[in-house]
């Protein structure tokens, strides 16, 4: 409620009084700052309530981070690009929900700039497809923790990174495939990684720079990774498929099958410090093009390899440990 103080013309000829000093209360709308909901139907004049949606996830992002943090997009597919984050974000998809950046640009990114100001960006629900960009197609992340949950990450294409990560990573009862990179996904700075029930497949690690790995943890991360219940098949890449520095590993009921790496040391896991502790999973069918057809364990590292089944892996020709290589 607001008072507002109005002066009224004194030569008015209808007025009997000589002036007049009206005190009025009226009531002001206020913004709208709850959930942002996206439909195919909606309207970006819209406030963005249930009752009133948005049509664009660009509007919603926009939205949202004046306000509440949260969007909730019906089904559909959605094109866009250049989500930009600048606060703490929630998107979740209702039914069957397509962000499809049709090869024009990035998803959801972040400046270096945003670094600090974002405690977390949480996906749920979505497919992410067709992102294109040399850092983070997908998801650029400077997030204190970034979290995918029952996202499909496909079709996207990076000379650099799919995801970039710079804190904490956590995914989970997710699909990571079909997508062409220097790393599938690039995960720096400080923060633990974790990956349960997802699945990586027919990934390509090939790109003009950055070529690393599907999972490359960099030498200037710290933390722990924990790999469950997961599977990666039918990769190829030019360094590894999971590549960890200085990292506290552990891989737990998962299987590795039909990955090629082309140009370096081993076929599923390779290791540059720290500890790696692998229990309960299967290697089948991997390929090294130097030694460590499966596992090649770095000169400084610890590894622990337990209840494992390693079946036809195969290291380069004239290199050793067609299952595992030991150097330390």
């Amino acid at each position: 409620v607001a008072t507002a103080t109005y002066t009224i013309d004194a030569n008015d000829e209808n007025l009997t009084a000589t002036s007049c000093d009206a005190v009025v209360n009226m009531p002001l709308e206020k913004a709208y700052t709850g959930i942002i909901y996206v439909n195919k139907t909606g309207n970006d004049d819209n406030e963005g309530s249930i009752d009133a949606p948005v049509a664009n996830v660009a509007k919603a992002v926009e939205l949202a981070l004046a306000g509440s943090g949260q969007i909730i997009i019906d089904e559909g597919t959605y094109s866009g690009y250049d989500y930009h984050v600048t606060g703490d974000l929630t998107v979740t998809g209702v039914g069957t929900v397509v962000l499809d950046g049709e090869n024009q640009g990035r998803l959801f990114y972040m400046e270096y700039a945003d670094k600090g100001n974002v405690n977390k960006l949480e996906l749920n629900n979505l497919t992410i497809t067709n992102g294109n960009g040399s850092y983070g197609a997908a998801v650029y992340s400077f997030a204190n923790e970034l979290i995918l949950n029952n996202v499909a990450v496909v079709n996207n294409n990076a000379n650099g990174y799919v995801i970039s990560s710079n804190g904490k990573l956590n995914i989970k009862d997710s699909t990571v495939s079909n997508n062409k990179a220097g790393n599938t996904i690039y995960h720096s700075g400080s923060g633990d990684v974790i990956i349960k029930n997802t699945v990586f497949e027919n990934n390509l690690v090939n790109a003009d720079t950055s070529v690393w790995a599907v999972i490359y943890i960099s030498s200037s991360s710290s933390g722990n990774m924990t790999v469950e219940d997961s599977k990666f098949k039918n990769n190829t890449v030019r360094q590894g498929i999971l590549y960890t520095n200085n990292f506290k590993t552990q891989v737990i009921n998962t299987t590795f099958a039909d990955n090629e790496n082309q140009a370096s040391y081993g076929g599923a896991i390779r290791t540059q410090g720290g500890t790696l502790t692998v229990s309960d999973s299967v290697f089948i069918n991997n390929k090294a093009f130097r030694a460590g057809g499966a596992i090649n364990v770095g000169a400084s590292t610890t590894a622990t390899i337990d209840k494992s089944i390693f079946i036809n892996n195969a290291a380069g020709t004239g290199y050793y440990g067609d299952a595992i290589y030991n150097g330390n």
